[in-house]
């Protein structure tokens, strides 16, 4: 007897021919869900569990779902020197999941397979079977690392989806439409010498998507408006670490004397408060000498002073769609939200 389906794929059935029992029994040892009156041997339990793991079987987990047996656990995976945003996305979907009964387990990885592969065994190890990724978005591996879900039955969705890798389930961000918005939000605030203040990426395993889409929605908007490009490529590291804002200031100094701009949209609302530091220390006045527009609408933006401008990605209502659709058991899909601007005292 065969112990693969003839799709291929490993059922309950399968598991439970090749051990000898009922699917009823290798239901309830496979699920954990092994009640007093299940008559159970711990031998029998132990070889159904073995010949699972041989046979590389996972749980339906939208089966599971629909029966009312979900995990009430999700992971959420990211790279660990990811920018303060993602870790607020990571708020956003703990509040999202708490709210509907669910909890959340984080998983901080570096930018390679098999430190992705240690964390997703180990959710998987802790029954773990539904997902919020944020670490497919290496360029180099991003393929990879779906693959790598989808071979764990890892029930997954991907906060922000990259070129190349449309059809995926999860949230779509338009960074270049965003960059699009706030240069015609600046321009008909009469602004003309709009800097994009954006991180130089010269990482070797390329340059991450949402900066290259900002850039070609900048770039876009320039052609559209009529507008000199003054695009500063703010070094990558120094972007991402809060003790390197003297250096940002640094490279500030040299792009307002050299560049002259009457505005500056900045790669996040962290380097928009260094920027407005900035202006306060060499008394520039914000908005009148420049305008200042972040990204992200973190907390803090609206009680810095001025008062930050940033465009809104909208991390709240992706995360309760991200969550909802993870637990529902409806078919996964993809979907765009639309971008707004909060318009604060910085412009």
């Amino acid at each position: 007897m065969s112990n693969r389906s003839a799709n291929g794929k490993i059922t309950l059935a399968d598991v439970a021919a090749a051990a000898g029992v009922s699917k009823v029994t290798a239901s309830k040892v496979l699920s954990g869900d092994t009640a007093k009156n299940t008559r159970v041997s711990g031998e029998t339990e132990a070889r159904i569990l073995k010949i699972a793991a041989e046979m590389g079987y996972r749980r339906n987990v939208t089966a599971r779902i629909l029966a009312g047996k979900g995990s009430r656990n999700i992971g959420v995976i990211l790279d660990t020197n990811s920018p303060p945003a993602h870790f607020y996305r990571v708020s956003t979907i703990e509040k999202a999941a708490s709210a509907r009964g669910f909890r959340i387990m984080v998983g901080q990885c570096h930018p390679n397979l098999e430190n992705i592969r240690d964390y997703t065994e180990d959710f998987v190890s802790r029954g773990i079977d539904m997902l919020v990724s944020m670490a497919h978005i290496y360029p180099h591996i991003g393929k990879d690392v779906v693959k790598l879900f989808n071979d764990n039955g890892l029930r997954t969705v991907y906060y922000d989806i990259p070129p190349g890798m449309e059809g995926l389930p999860g949230v779509n961000i338009d960074f270049a439409g965003a960059a699009r918005k706030a240069m015609r939000y600046l321009y008909g605030k009469g602004r003309r010498r709009i800097m994009q203040f954006l991180p130089k990426q010269e990482l070797q395993f390329g340059r991450f998507h949402y900066i290259t889409r900002r850039e070609e929605g900048y770039k876009t908007a320039i052609r559209e408006l009529g507008l000199e490009d003054l695009s500063y490529p703010l070094d990558y590291r120094n972007a991402l670490h809060e003790e390197s804002n003297e250096g940002i200031m640094a490279m500030l100094d040299e792009a307002i004397k050299t560049l002259r701009p009457d505005a500056i949209a900045a790669q996040s609302d962290s380097v928009a408060a260094v920027v407005l530091r900035y202006c306060h220390l060499n008394k520039i006045r914000v908005p009148e000498d420049i305008a200042v527009i972040g990204f992200n609408n973190m907390d803090f933006s609206s009680f810095t002073y001025p008062a930050l401008t940033t465009i809104d990605p909208e991390a709240s209502l992706a995360a309760e769609k991200l969550v909802d659709m993870l637990c529902s058991a409806s078919e996964l899909y993809s979907f765009t939200l639309e971008t707004e601007i909060i318009e604060r005292e910085s412009t």
